[in-house]
């Protein structure tokens, strides 16, 4: 990495903690800080809160787990529930593309394991059907 780049990276990093800033100049071959800096700020922001937070059915999001043979009507039902009730919901699977049910309704897959990060989600819901549970417990023996 360019020396010059190094050295800017630690001069941001002074901006958030000194003493980090000083550490981490050492380690890479860059000056240290002069003055530790640091942003000073004590006390919280209301802004910026989570005992802020509005904390209703609007602001949450759904997982919804599901492979081919999950059971359609239920999912749907509970899909239809969570948008009544404000709530977000993706269906998740292994695969961009399209989920066959056990009789052969479509449902669209929104996310892949790869793009959906458990961070985003406050709940997971997995779909029923035999062969979609077989198959997802599969997948995490393997995973």
């Amino acid at each position: 990495m360019d020396k010059q780049i190094r050295q800017r990276v630690v001069d941001m990093l002074n901006n958030v903690d000194g003493q980090l800033a000083i550490q981490i100049a050492t380690g890479v071959g860059a000056t240290p800080p002069s003055k530790p800096g640091g942003t000073g700020v004590t006390v919280s922001s209301p802004a910026v809160s989570q005992e802020n937070t509005t904390k209703d059915a609007r602001t949450r999001k759904v997982a919804i787990l599901a492979d081919d043979g999950f059971n359609f009507s239920e999912a749907t039902q509970v899909m239809g529930a969570l948008k009544a009730a404000g709530v977000h919901s993706e269906v998740v699977s292994k695969n961009l593309g399209m989920l066959t049910s056990v009789y052969g309704q479509q449902l669209e897959v929104n996310k892949n394991y790869a793009s959906a990060g458990s961070i985003m989600y406050d709940a997971v819901y997995v779909t029923g059907g035999r062969q979609c549970v077989d198959t997802l417990l599969n997948y995490l023996k393997t995973a």
